[in-house]
């Protein structure tokens, strides 16, 4: 496990009276193959042979996704991002770091608008959203992006 910087002091958070936890459930790669392939992404992974051109471009998308991730996110942000791209669930982010479950998921998602209006149950904030902002406006990953679409033939992913 490594070693990443606790934001507070461990102790009882107020909130634990009636904060609900949630549980993540990873499954095993190996168990997913039971489940039928032929619509969905892998069957086209399968199909279309994938250059070494195209595992170079994704090298650089990587590092240059990681250069915005350092260089934009406030140093929490970033140290529960680099969590969850290491495979750590919610719970054992709150639990490594010392806050609860659903602080680290306003982290990532943002907060929800409970007051009554047109804007009820939207979210704003979150270093997802922020970092899916920063991606789409930087012509390094813009770049990446394209000449990937252009060896793959498909679109990596969609801007939604």
């Amino acid at each position: 496990m490594k070693n990443y910087k606790a934001q507070r002091a461990s102790k009882p958070n107020h909130s634990d009276r009636y904060q609900h936890k949630f549980l993540e459930v990873l499954i095993d790669p190996v168990d997913m193959d039971d489940f039928d392939t032929s619509r969905g992404l892998g069957n086209h992974i399968i199909k279309s042979a994938i250059s070494n051109e195209f595992y170079d471009l994704q090298a650089k998308l990587i590092v240059a996704v990681k250069r915005i991730i350092d260089t934009h996110l406030t140093p929490h942000q970033a140290n529960v991002i680099y969590m969850v791209l290491d495979g750590y669930t919610q719970l054992e982010i709150a639990q490594h770091i010392g806050i609860c479950q659903t602080s680290v998921f306003k982290s990532l998602y943002g907060n929800q608008i409970y007051i009554a209006g047109p804007k009820y149950g939207t979210f704003y904030g979150g270093s997802y959203k922020r970092l899916k902002t920063l991606c789409s406006e930087d012509a390094e990953i813009i770049e990446i992006l394209e000449r990937m679409k252009e060896v793959r033939g498909l679109v990596p992913f969609d801007y939604y």
